[in-house]
């Protein structure tokens, strides 16, 4: 008895591992890419600008001002001032004052100013501008692009063969398990 559980374990392991190890239908495709880009930019520019300026400008102002002021001014001073006096202005206003002296003044005050103001501006500018632009660049690129597919088939209908071969041993020894005994017990490592 001991002997047939040997055997089965044995031919169970065996099966196992090749059902484990069976091939598979693998399908590789490589592809490699290279792509090298080089680039070199010059550009150059020149630009030119002139501009003339011519401004004269003339300004001339004359002001002549003539003022005559005239300024009357009345005073009124008393003389004794126990004794009441009336004064009547010439707007019909009456004023009573204790005796008193009246003094008008009357100044006359002329003004004669001339002004005169001459401006000459001239201006002339001359500007030039040259301007110069160079641009230069340099671009270098390199790709490298590998692609590796691998299409592994995992179930295929010539696997069943592995599973039907274990299958077949086993009913065999199963079938002829009094040979196979025998057979092993003349062996002398078991």
């Amino acid at each position: 008895m001991k002997t047939n559980l040997r055997l089965l374990i044995t031919l169970f392991m065996f099966a196992t591992f090749l059902s484990l190890t069976s091939c598979v239908a693998r399908k590789a495709e490589k592809s490699r890419t290279k792509e090298e880009v080089k680039t070199e930019i010059k550009a150059e520019a020149i630009t030119a600008k002139t501009e003339d300026t011519n401004i004269k400008k003339s300004e001339k102002t004359t002001v002549d001002d003539k003022t005559e002021t005239i300024t009357k001014e009345t005073v009124y001073e008393p003389l004794d001032p126990t004794k009441p006096a009336d004064v009547v202005d010439p707007d019909g206003t009456k004023t009573t004052l204790n005796n008193s002296k009246k003094t008008t003044r009357e100044t006359t005050h002329k003004n004669n100013t001339k002004t005169d103001n001459l401006v000459n501006t001239v201006i002339n500018s001359a500007s030039e501008v040259l301007e110069k632009i160079t641009t230069e660049g340099k671009s270098n690129s390199k790709k490298t692009a590998e692609l590796i597919k691998i299409d592994k088939e995992v179930w295929n209908v010539w696997n069943l063969v592995w599973l039907i071969i274990p299958a077949a041993a086993v009913y065999w020894v199963w079938k002829n398990k009094a040979k196979i005994v025998g057979w092993f017990n003349g062996i002398w490592w078991m």
